[in-house]
């Protein structure tokens, strides 16, 4: 899996403020993947420490990346705290910020 991070890149300064800009982007990424298809459902994803290192980032932006895409049931995170591609994974309805079940 190849993710860029793109700092300059147009995200809301809000979300720039509570989450990072770093967070904001990964999310983006991963969750672009995901759409797109090149992360198929049930997916492993590498550590958020491994990623982190992968990509030269502090290891809690990848968590936190990582939590914010479980709450939005795009990942899932056992209990050994691997991560998978959630089997299922919500649409999102961007336009309006809906979660589509």
């Amino acid at each position: 899996m190849e993710i860029v991070i793109d700092v300059d890149r147009a995200i809301p300064s809000f979300a720039r403020f509570w989450l990072g800009l770093e967070v904001v982007e990964l999310v983006a990424r991963i969750r672009q993947a995901v759409d797109d298809g090149k992360l198929a459902d049930g997916a492993a994803l590498p550590s958020a420490r491994q990623l982190a290192a992968d990509l030269e980032l502090d290891s809690d932006t990848v968590a936190k990346a990582y939590r914010l895409l479980q709450a939005d049931n795009v990942l899932r995170i056992d209990v050994f705290g691997r991560v998978f591609v959630h089997v299922g994974a919500a649409s999102v309805d961007r336009s309006r910020g809906l979660t589509v079940r």
